[in-house]
C-alpha cells in the first residue's frame, strides 16, 4: 500500500471544497451553492461532478506545481531587462516588442514586454475605467417555465394595409425563454392595456 499523500489547500480552495460538501449533503441547493461559489449552476454542476469523482483533488486547480508555460527564461529575462534600460526605456511596449524580436532575437508578447516595463518603472500601466457589467441569467431549463414578452413599432406591411392598421404597426411578440420559439404573435394598434390584455387573453 501506498504512501498517504500530503494534500494542502488555499484558502479558497477550503471554502470550496466546504461549499460543495454542503450542496452533496443537500444542505443547500444548487442556485445557492454557485452564488456562494460566484461560478454559474452548470459550473457549480461540474464542480460537483468533479469532487464527487476525484474527491478533495477535484477541488485544487490542475496547475498545482506545474512550470506555467509563460515563464520566462532568467537570461532572456535578464537580457530584456537591460535593453531597455540601455536602449529602449522611452519606446511604448509594442515598439519595444518589435526591436526586441527584429534586433535581438527576443520573443515575446507585448503583454509580457508590458509588464516587465512596469516592473522596471518604465511604463505606467493606464487606469481602468468603470465599465457597467452586464450580468446575463441563464436561460430556463423547461419550455413553458418563463414567456419573454415585447411590442415592436415598425411599418410591416410597408403602408399597403394602412387603411386597415395605420402607417405604422406594433407587432406583439411572445417568446419562450427555454426554446427561444416564438409562441404567440399579433399586429396591434399599439402595445397599451387593451390590446397587451387581448394578446394574453388569446395565448391563454
Amino acid at each position: 500500500m501506498g504512501q498517504n499523500q500530503l494534500i494542502t489547500m488555499t484558502n479558497k480552495e477550503t471554502k470550496r471544497f466546504n461549499i460543495i460538501n454542503n450542496l452533496r449533503a443537500n444542505k443547500i441547493d444548487g442556485s445557492e451553492a454557485a452564488k456562494q461559489l460566484g461560478l454559474s449552476v452548470r459550473q457549480t454542476k461540474r464542480l460537483k461532478a468533479k469532487v464527487k469523482l476525484l474527491g478533495i483533488k477535484g477541488i485544487i486547480h490542475g496547475n498545482r506545481g506545474k512550470t506555467s508555460h509563460n515563464k520566462i527564461d532568467a537570461k532572456i529575462l535578464e537580457k530584456t531587462k537591460e535593453h531597455l534600460q540601455k536602449t529602449y526605456h522611452d519606446f511604448n511596449p509594442l515598439l519595444v516588442q518589435e526591436h526586441l524580436r527584429d534586433d535581438h532575437k527576443i520573443q515575446l508578447s507585448k503583454e509580457t514586454v508590458r509588464q516587465i516595463m512596469i516592473g522596471e518603472k518604465l511604463w505606467l500601466p493606464k487606469k481602468k475605467t468603470n465599465v457597467k457589467k452586464h450580468f446575463w441569467r441563464e436561460r430556463k431549463d423547461n419550455y413553458g417555465e418563463m414567456e419573454q414578452f415585447d411590442g415592436s413599432y415598425h411599418n410591416w406591411f410597408e403602408s399597403r394595409n394602412e387603411t386597415v392598421v395605420g402607417l405604422e404597426q406594433c407587432l406583439l411578440l411572445s417568446v419562450d425563454d427555454a426554446t427561444g420559439k416564438i409562441t404567440e404573435g399579433v399586429f396591434e394598434y399599439n402595445e397599451g392595456v387593451i390590446p397587451v390584455f387581448k394578446f394574453w387573453k388569446g395565448y391563454f
